[in-house]
């Protein structure tokens, strides 16, 4: 694995050291509450990119797949995005929560000091009173759509999976609001997994619990590993870090254990989509036992960790002509995206001309609409995402600027940590980080802003009065 490294080019080192830079900061700068989530984006691109090269690139496969110096431009740009980033990061929070500035970081706090802390236990239930009665309005809605198939939607091990909420990937009518339920329904999940980790109350402890096994299965026995990850990640990272008190050795044994179940799950979850079966279907048929790992695509690999080589692919369809810088679109279409397309009907797809030159077009009967003319849509990575907006100095530049807002974001909900719900929203916001590693994206990001918005809203007032 480690041999890989030895085909990088020299900017694969500058981005390394800079990493290296940005992690130092972060550690300094746990108290000032930017300091963790700059940690976690550092760590995220040092998965996405620098874990691409080693866990992908085996005998230089990247340096012969792209020529003329292409790898290089790669590394290069990714050095801009960390410089850019460990430089804009502190200046945006301390503009951005300058009234909030006297304050230290309540997740240092918690971490140091246990989830006994009175401020988390008084705000706990008011969080879990938002997730039951987002669920419970979930749930009727499920009757009335699917019917008696709603046992489906909540138990998918019962059947294949169902959800009220399905749409095609271009979406028409109603379904700005079926996305919305969507959001909804992870926040709501999410909620009850901290809300289990966190709580000293047994009653409240028991709430959430119901709360999780009604609203876990869906996303573990999905087919797609992001939604697991948002949903599974905080609990775990909750109860480890804040709930768990004792020798360090034992938090990371409990971590390697989790990271051991996961890696065997999605692993499963791959091989059931290769086989195109449900999860459940796939695992206990003798599908597993009649493969081995040459008859699989993958070789019975992980895929999708390629950030770095779709960054690689961005620089090759630029510099060739054949994909074309599209000066912000793309960011312009992520942010409208919030606006329903039965008012727009025109309304900018998000990433499919980059699917388009990736060869991913439908043609003659393969062809659908609804689909937005693509098999399947492909990630870019956070720093190609950049590139292809804003080329590839202002590109990274602008993709590490929209980073840093989203750190001061996450830090002014740590710096209100005494505010109801701030902290599992937090929480939520740390592991969408790792996601925002394929695409920043509203896509992941609405059921944090979604929650958010409810608070703000609905329960900060009545604190208020």
């Amino acid at each position: 694995m480690l041999d890989a490294l030895m085909y990088q080019p020299a900017s694969m080192w500058l981005a390394a050291a800079i990493a290296g830079f940005a992690t130092y900061h972060g550690f300094r700068s746990l108290r000032e509450a930017y300091g963790l989530p700059l940690l976690v984006s550092v760590a995220t691109i040092a998965f996405w990119y620098l874990g691409d090269v080693l866990y992908n690139d085996q005998d230089g496969r990247y340096e012969s797949l792209f020529k003329n110096g292409i790898n290089g431009d790669a590394w290069f740009e990714v050095a801009i995005f960390l410089n850019s980033l460990v430089f804009a990061a502190p200046r945006i929070h301390r503009w951005a929560n300058r009234t909030l500035l006297s304050r230290s970081s309540r997740v240092f706090d918690l971490v140091d000091g246990g989830a006994d802390h009175p401020g988390l236990q008084r705000m706990l239930p008011t969080f879990l009173a938002l997730c039951s009665t987002i669920w419970l309005t979930i749930i009727v809605i499920a009757l009335i759509r699917l019917g008696g198939d709603a046992v489906h939607f909540v138990f998918p091990v019962f059947g294949q999976k169902m959800s009220p909420f399905g749409r095609s990937r271009v979406g028409s009518g109603i379904s700005a609001l079926l996305s919305l339920g969507h959001y909804l329904q992870v926040l709501a999940a999410t909620g009850f997994g901290l809300v289990w980790a966190l709580s000293t109350n047994r009653s409240q402890r028991t709430m959430a619990l119901v709360g999780m096994a009604t609203t876990w299965p869906y996303f573990i026995f999905d087919r797609t590993r992001h939604g697991t990850l948002m949903v599974c990640l905080p609990t775990v990272l909750a109860y480890v870090f804040v709930r768990m008190r004792g020798p360090h050795w034992r938090k990371v044994f409990v971590l390697c254990v989790a990271l051991l179940i996961t890696d065997s799950w999605f692993r499963i979850v791959m091989e059931a989509r290769t086989a195109q079966m449900s999860v459940l279907d796939y695992a206990f048929s003798s599908q597993p036992a009649e493969t081995d790992d040459r008859k699989r695509p993958s070789g019975g690999r992980h895929e999708g960790l390629n950030m770095f080589e779709e960054l690689c692919w961005v620089n090759k369809y630029i510099r060739d002509g054949s994909y074309q810088v599209n000066w912000g679109e793309r960011y312009f279409a992520e942010l409208v995206n919030p606006v329903p397309r039965a008012l727009w009907p025109g309304k900018p797809l998000i990433g499919m001309d980059y699917a388009i030159a990736r060869g991913m077009a439908q043609t003659g009967k393969r062809y659908s609409a609804a689909d937005g003319g693509v098999n399947a849509s492909i990630s870019t990575g956070i720093v190609g995402q950049g590139v292809v907006n804003f080329g590839r100095v202002l590109g990274p530049i602008a993709a590490a600027l929209i980073m840093a807002g989203w750190i001061a974001f996450l830090a002014r909900l740590d710096l209100q940590g005494e505010l109801a719900g701030r902290l599992p929203l937090y929480a939520l916001g740390i592991v969408s980080i790792f996601n925002m590693g394929r695409d920043i994206t509203l896509l992941l990001l609405y059921p944090l802003l979604f929650g958010y918005l409810f608070l703000r809203l609905f329960y900060d007032r009545r604190q208020a009065t």
